[in-house]
């Protein structure tokens, strides 16, 4: 049984085969590469170090872009639904900078040493979406109240998604929800040593940081209401949360949903 990686990709022909060596390096053996709207030569690049890299490697490029974490569910989708014989899905970034290759092996070892059916990444609250996680967890499964669904490394186990729809993972927030309510907290591991240091931070402008800022508060604010059982909003202090939420081009994943069948998943 293999664990696929899932790499969306949006303007990355750069950074994209530091990205695809190091997740090889980390023991990964399959890989999907979504190219999302690029401009760039990323779908080239990808095929060319991809291909020969990886024992099994898909590129699905998408003409638009598709918004923020649409692509992670249409990976999804292309690996359950072309790809046989995986046991999990590993979500990376196609962006990610350094040697990360041994921090994201051991981030593997943990998830198949815990057991669990997911796993992400913890670590102290510090930004509003962390810490209306951190207050929402505390309450309904205190074991894992530190892990933060918008951070990446995301490793999930593909019987999951015989409980909720691979589409939830265009929504961090409602994916966590809905996945804890369907396994509950002991179905989670959570990562504290992994160092996002490691992995780089590009330098995005202010416009961008804000609008971010924006969507990983609304995608919170819906993820936390949903697990506390109550109208999910992406209202704060009198504004909507919207940032690129109205963006994500659900409507891309929507054929999915009728052509993926269990069977597909067992």
């Amino acid at each position: 049984m293999e664990t696929c990686a899932i790499i969306p990709a949006r303007n990355e022909a750069e950074a994209l085969p530091t990205v695809l060596r190091q997740v090889y390096r980390s023991g990964v053996r399959t890989c999907v590469v979504v190219a999302n709207g690029c401009s760039d030569d990323t779908a080239r690049v990808a095929k060319e170090v991809g291909t020969p890299l990886f024992t099994a490697f898909l590129l699905v490029e998408v003409a638009d872009p598709l918004g923020p974490d649409v692509p992670r569910a249409l990976g999804a989708y292309h690996a359950l639904r072309r790809l046989k014989e995986l046991s999990a899905l590993l979500f990376v970034d196609g962006d990610w900078r350094g040697g990360f290759g041994p921090q994201l092996a051991h981030f593997l070892t943990n998830a198949a040493s815990q057991r669990t059916w997911v796993q992400g990444i913890g670590g102290a609250p510090v930004r509003i979406d962390q810490r209306l996680w951190y207050h929402a967890l505390r309450k309904t499964a205190p074991q894992i109240a530190d892990f933060q669904p918008a951070r990446l490394p995301l490793w999930v186990d593909c019987r999951l998604f015989q409980f909720i729809s691979p589409g939830w993972l265009h929504h961090p927030g409602r994916f966590t929800a809905y996945a804890l309510r369907a396994i509950g907290g002991q179905g989670f591991g959570v990562d504290r040593s992994f160092d996002g240091r490691l992995v780089g931070n590009p330098a995005r402008d202010e416009t961008h940081a804000k609008k971010m800022a924006e969507t990983l508060l609304g995608d919170a604010l819906e993820g936390t209401a949903i697990l506390l059982g109550t109208r999910p909003s992406r209202a704060w202090q009198g504004a909507i949360m919207d940032g690129y939420h109205s963006a994500r081009r659900i409507d891309v994943l929507e054929r999915w949903q009728s052509v993926l069948s269990i069977q597909d998943l067992v």
